[in-house]
């Protein structure tokens, strides 16, 4: 049974807003609860594919990316068919004006 992406927060990682979401994949913008980070994540949500991933124990899970990633894979969704523009700009907006990490891109 497919999970719609914004009803896949594990208690791990909490969604935002999702940045992209087209036919069984999604990709969000959300607080990684382990070190408090904002990060993208990843899942297929089994719309078209035969289950959702990733999961555990059957629940649903997100596949976090490296926070160093966050700005080129934001940045590589803009005019994506699927693209939620709208939280794209919001997004964008906050990462460009946090402060940034060590080891993380510059806007």
């Amino acid at each position: 049974m497919a999970t719609q992406p914004q009803n896949a927060n594990p208690r791990n990682y909490t969604v935002s807003r999702i940045l992209y979401d087209k036919e069984d994949f999604a990709v969000a913008w959300g607080i990684w609860h382990s070190d408090g980070t904002m990060r993208v994540a990843m899942r297929w949500s089994g719309a078209t594919c035969s289950a959702d991933f990733p999961t555990t124990r059957g629940r649903p899970m997100w596949f976090q990316l490296p926070e160093d990633l966050n700005l080129m894979i934001i940045q590589c969704l803009i005019g994506a068919s699927g693209t939620n523009c709208a939280a794209i700009v919001q997004t964008l907006t906050e990462l460009c004006s946090a402060p940034q990490s060590q080891g993380q891109t510059q806007c």
